[in-house]
Order: structure tokens, then C-alpha cells, then sequence
């Protein structure tokens, strides 16, 4: 017959083992990680040592996080707003935000906010089996809602949400 084991049995995981598993997964903020552990209920100055290493041997780098995260994040069309903003909530410092944005900015040039939120009216309208141009008057209300969710949602400003919204209805 298994015996289970007890929970105060269980070994706890090296903290640093711990931290390089999450950074090997997944690509994270220095706050991120720093909270991660002290989840896992890892005392706090051992936390703030392999913080500490890890950024010292760039296994955390907020800037390059930065830069990756606004790769993932436009792609999937969201606004830059919505994209600093979330860096922000990550604990991404301003100075690190600016460093990756620049790094973005030389490897892929200026977002387009305009072109992300049509690309998005698109697919609402696609999914509808409906084009630009072509809604029917009573359908025009109920897409113009999905589309402006879907645009507020991903964190357009309300003035673009307009200009799609018109772009979408008129042609």
C-alpha cells in the first residue's frame, strides 16, 4: 500500500534552482520573479540574493523583457498604451521601459495604433462573414459595439476607436 507523504516531509526546492526552472520557462519582469518566490514562501533576503544574481549575469533583464513583451504583445493587436501600461503593472521601471521600446524601435520601427485596431475591426467583420462597407443597416449598431469592445479592450483610444469605426461603416 502507498503511503502519502506529509507535507512538512516534502523538501522545498533550492530558491535558486527555483528561480532559474521560472526563468527558463517563462521570460519575466525582476518584480515578477521577486514575487513568484516569495509565493513559494522563500525568506526574503534569499529572494533579494538571487535577484540580485540573476541580474547580474542577465537572466533578468528588464529592458530586454521589455522589448520581448512588446514584440509578443502588438503582434497579438494591442495598443502601445495598453502595452506600457501593462509593463508598468509588471514593475517594469520607466527606464527600462524606454531602453526596450528603443530596442523595438530599431528592430521594427513605429507601431502603427491605426493599423493594429482596423486589423482587429477586420477580424470582428470577418467573423461576422461581413466586409468594410457592406453591414447592413441592422447590423451596423450591434457590430459597431463588438468592434469598439474588442478596440477598448486591447486599449485603443476612444478617438481611433471612432476613426475605425467610421473607416469600417462608410466604405
Amino acid at each position: 500500500m502507498y503511503k502519502k507523504r506529509k507535507t512538512a516531509e516534502r523538501k522545498k526546492p533550492d530558491i535558486d534552482e527555483c528561480a532559474a526552472k521560472k526563468l527558463a520557462h517563462k521570460e519575466m519582469s525582476a518584480k515578477e520573479l521577486r514575487d513568484y518566490l516569495l509565493k513559494k514562501e522563500y525568506d526574503r533576503e534569499e529572494v533579494d540574493r538571487v535577484i540580485k544574481t540573476m541580474l547580474d549575469f542577465g537572466y533578468l533583464n528588464d529592458a530586454r523583457y521589455t522589448t520581448e513583451f512588446l514584440i509578443y504583445d502588438l503582434g497579438r493587436g494591442r495598443s502601445l498604451k495598453k502595452a506600457f501600461f501593462d509593463l508598468r503593472q509588471k514593475g517594469v521601471s520607466e527606464e527600462d521601459i524606454q531602453s526596450g521600446y528603443n530596442e523595438y524601435l530599431d528592430e521594427f520601427g513605429e507601431p502603427d495604433d491605426h493599423k493594429a485596431a482596423y486589423d482587429e475591426a477586420l477580424k470582428v467583420l470577418t467573423a461576422a462573414d461581413l466586409e468594410p462597407g457592406h453591414i447592413p443597416d441592422d447590423m451596423k449598431q450591434k457590430i459597431s459595439g463588438r468592434i469598439a469592445r474588442r478596440l477598448f479592450t486591447r486599449g485603443f483610444s476612444q478617438s481611433l476607436i471612432y476613426d475605425v469605426l467610421r473607416e469600417i461603416t462608410s466604405r
